[in-house]
């Protein structure tokens, strides 16, 4: 009976995988320090090559700014200017940061501090900072270029194309300069602005037509401001006329005739800002008539006007000539 029965047979022992165990009491023996540690091993070494990058980004020569251009420049002088950048960029920030890195400069920045350092010895516009590549920049210095010399009878300063003094200067020194008089005589500052952009502009197209049409200039007038606006002419004014091919001219004394019909309208204007947007522009012939224009009206056809009528024999001793009105000229002997 017994040889019938089945034996138990005893399971064999089998090699499992070696894996972490369960109980961190009792680790696997056989466990691979490397699979345990690889990921921090790996953050470190990752982190190490990001901070010795941003250190050779920041402190190497990779990026390092050694060479600076400056253009644009008539008065200033370009070795100036390199020696102002070259003080900035040899600064840091907090201390630690250069500002030589040209990926960390800041091209506003390093513009405000160079027209801060030029400011204090010549008057200019800005300096636009441009990168050109790893190591190199270009400084554009924007000069404010002298166009006339403003007076009002006691100070002479030189005017930009804005209308803004550049700087108070010796009348005797204009440098072939026209001179810009003020009727009104108002004191006047430094950076301080006279007359309107638009205003400057139709000056210096009236004085390179003047030029053109071969009329020597002594000087240009900014007159006296007025708060009524221009006279509106009666048609059947009585007055001795010329017809002539471009313009009624008409000869008539200084005084206005008190029987002419003119509708003048009064309003309140303030004085110093009805100057700077002047609109009448006067110029002094060199041994010649005052000449009024409106900065308004058509100029290349006022002087040819003008070019014709000092061209006539009755009228080398005028006094005035008003040019201001498109279909009407007014000869004051």
């Amino acid at each position: 009976m017994n040889m019938l029965r089945s034996h138990r047979q005893v399971p064999k022992p089998q090699m499992l995988p070696p894996r972490q165990s369960s109980n961190p009491l009792f680790p696997a023996p056989n466990e691979d320090p490397w699979i345990r540690y690889r990921w921090q091993v790996l953050g470190s070494t990752l982190g190490m090559l990001a901070i010795l990058g941003v250190v050779w980004a920041v402190y190497g020569p990779g990026w390092r700014i050694d060479q600076v251009e400056v253009q644009g420049t008539r008065i200033v002088e370009p070795s100036s200017v390199r020696r102002a950048a070259e003080m900035y960029l040899q600064a840091r920030t907090w201390l630690i940061i250069p500002h030589r890195t040209s990926w960390l400069l800041s091209s506003h920045d390093l513009g405000q501090w160079l027209k801060k350092q030029i400011s204090h010895r010549l008057s200019i516009e800005g300096v636009q900072i441009r990168k050109l590549g790893r190591h190199r920049i270009r400084a554009t210095v924007i000069e404010r270029v002298p166009l006339f010399v403003w007076t009002n009878g006691i100070e002479y300063g030189t005017l930009d194309h804005q209308g803004v003094i550049i700087e108070v200067v010796d009348p005797q020194r204009n440098n072939g300069l026209y001179q810009i008089i003020d009727s009104s005589h108002a004191t006047f500052q430094v950076d301080g602005q006279v007359l309107t952009s638009d205003v400057v502009d139709r000056l210096v197209e009236l004085q390179a037509l003047l030029r053109t049409a071969q009329v020597s200039v002594d000087h240009f007038i900014i007159p006296l401001p007025s708060c009524p606006v221009s006279p509106v002419i009666n048609a059947n004014e009585n007055a001795a006329t010329t017809n002539t091919n471009t313009s009624l001219i008409v000869h008539q004394p200084m005084n206005v005739n008190n029987s002419t019909n003119r509708n003048i309208v009064q309003t309140t204007c303030d004085v110093a800002e009805a100057r700077q947007a002047s609109q009448e522009l006067h110029v002094q012939i060199h041994q010649g008539p005052l000449v009024m224009f409106d900065r308004h009206e058509d100029l290349a056809e006022a002087v040819r006007t003008l070019k014709t009528l000092l061209g006539q024999s009755e009228n080398q001793h005028a006094q005035y000539v008003d040019l201001r009105f498109e279909q009407r000229v007014y000869i004051y002997p």
